[in-house]
């Protein structure tokens, strides 16, 4: 949360805080709409806690699983496998018959998964054939110590003299299956077709189990490297994806960079798996509790910092409204598509068709900037006609304009800008530096000629009510191919907040100024 605020687009934020509770509360995985698709979202990278809903489905199983448990030990030990296998197989025909997006993030969907690894567990067990004994006085502590004098090759040969007769067929041909399953889901994970969900998903977890099961001392799976690599896979989960979000939004896309934030993440996996979490696992019950109460209201804190920020500033002083804004306005909402799905987007998704509705205006204008409307096409999607967030756009431009009575107009996108180097451009000008430096240092290209696509094909839906209002000939620089956000002085165009500054208003005024001696 702190590096959003510092580091991430202003447009990142609200969602986010919104994400956050949600993962706060492990409850990422609630219900979706077809627009929050997990794979949709993956795709737009705006939400730095997509990845947490796997958490979520582990916690809210940590609570079931007690319960579970608890009513197999009052089950004869013979029938605990069927009471189990019944549980997993009504598990699965659940995710089976399941919405996808269902299935995916529901506990229940997911109860068979879990079980799998308890079957494994037992299974396990009862390979090993472990007994234990209590210790009653000395002379059974003499006799125990006695038993544990005997010779690696006497114990050796115990051990193999009679093997589980359920796993020695298994465990013979144990290493070749390790192998061949290993190789299995490999292929899988690298295949490069997308492969259906009803058949990976079993097919995986199922393999994984069984290769859990007979992999003891694989030489592969074994192996140092690979095993710290598990070691500091939790916190390379938790820290890759807000990290590749970074770059998402802000990279334009370099591949060098992707390189750059991958290793960034592996870095920082292993600094906190050595630092961090080497630390708090020594730690007491007690000492861990106090840890997570303190971290659990530092980010209920950070979260609603805004919130807290504005209410203490509020104390004992009266504001006025400013610039006559009123609580019924709302501000940073695409009104053609529900930005990043936030909530407040949402509710004002609707709102908007409403007052149109209500109004029927005779023109009517959006001048918000592209935000969700900018993300790139979602994996296996090549056309509008398959593109969720062009197909929500067009079905709301649609509803506009039916009860709009001559036309729609709509500001095109723009790309936006490094907000940090505005305050360095009139020092660079200064100094003489190359004004074309300074504008691929302001500009950030990022995923605004998508926005304008959708734009484009919106008007070849719109039925001659739509017209498009571009600033691209105000600030493009036609002899340099660069947008030239500052005028020969180094006056910036734009605000900190990525806002048109008085300066820049002025420089478009005439754009507005022409279309209203038209209407």
């Amino acid at each position: 949360m702190i590096c959003l605020y510092n580091f991430f687009p202003d447009t990142a934020i609200e969602t986010n805080q919104e994400s956050a509770i949600h993962a706060l509360l492990f409850v990422s995985n609630r219900p979706k709409t077809v627009q929050e698709d997990y794979f949709q979202l993956l795709a737009i990278a705006v939400d730095i806690f997509t990845h947490t809903w796997s958490l979520s489905v582990e916690i809210q199983f940590y609570f079931l699983v007690p319960f579970i448990f608890l009513f197999a030990t009052k089950i004869p030990e013979k029938f605990q496998y069927f009471y189990y296998g019944t549980i997993g197989l009504l598990s699965f025909v659940y995710f089976y018959s399941s919405l996808a997006t269902i299935a995916f993030n529901s506990v229940f969907a997911r109860i068979w998964q879990f079980l799998i690894g308890m079957v494994v567990y037992l299974l396990g067990i009862s390979k090993s054939e472990f007994q234990y004994k209590v210790l009653n006085n000395e002379e059974d502590l003499e006799s125990d110590d006695k038993i544990q004098l005997l010779g690696d090759e006497e114990s050796q040969e115990i051990s193999e003299c009679c093997p589980n007769e359920k796993f020695s067929t298994l465990l013979k041909y144990s290493q070749p299956a390790a192998y061949t399953s290993l190789g299995c889901l490999v292929f899988i994970t690298v295949f490069p077709l997308v492969l259906p969900a009803t058949v990976v998903r079993p097919l995986v977890t199922m393999g994984t189990g069984f290769l859990m099961l007979i992999s003891d001392e694989n030489l592969i799976l074994s192996n140092r490297f690979l095993t710290y690599i598990g070691d500091i896979s939790y916190s390379l989960y938790l820290i890759h994806w807000p990290i590749y979000a970074y770059w998402k939004l802000t990279c334009d896309g370099n591949k060098y960079l992707l390189v750059a934030s991958l290793t960034a993440a592996v870095i920082l996996a292993i600094i906190t798996f050595e630092t961090y979490e080497k630390w708090y696992l020594k730690l007491s019950s007690t000492s861990i509790g106090l840890i997570v109460v303190m971290l659990f209201f530092l980010n209920v804190v950070v979260i609603n910092k805004d919130e807290i920020s504005d209410h203490i500033d509020s104390i004992g002083r009266n504001f006025s409204s400013l610039d006559n804004v009123t609580d019924e306005m709302t501000v940073g909402c695409e009104p053609l598509y529900p930005s990043a799905q936030s909530k407040m987007c949402k509710a004002n998704f609707t709102d908007f068709e409403e007052h149109i509705r209500k109004e029927k205006p005779d023109y009517a204008f959006i001048f918000t900037r592209y935000m969700s409307i900018g993300a790139p096409f979602a994996k296996n999607v090549t056309s509008f006609k398959d593109d969720p967030i062009y197909q929500t756009m067009k079905e709301q431009m649609l509803k506009f304009i039916s009860n709009i009575k001559y036309k729609l107009y709509i500001l095109d996108a723009l790309p936006r800008i490094n907000r940090g180097v505005i305050s360095k451009i009139a020092p660079m000008i200064k100094n003489e530096t190359d004004p074309v430096i300074i504008d691929n240092l302001l500009v950030r290209p990022a995923e605004y000629e998508m926005a304008r696509k959708r734009h484009a094909q919106l008007v070849k839906d719109c039925k001659g009510k739509c017209v498009m209002v571009d600033y691209v000939p105000e600030f493009y620089n036609n002899e340099t191919k660069t947008f030239r956000y500052f005028d020969e002085r180094g006056f910036s165009y734009w605000t900190t907040p990525s806002h048109l500054s008085p300066h820049g208003i002025e420089h478009i005024r005439h754009v507005w100024t022409d279309i209203c001696t038209n209407l």
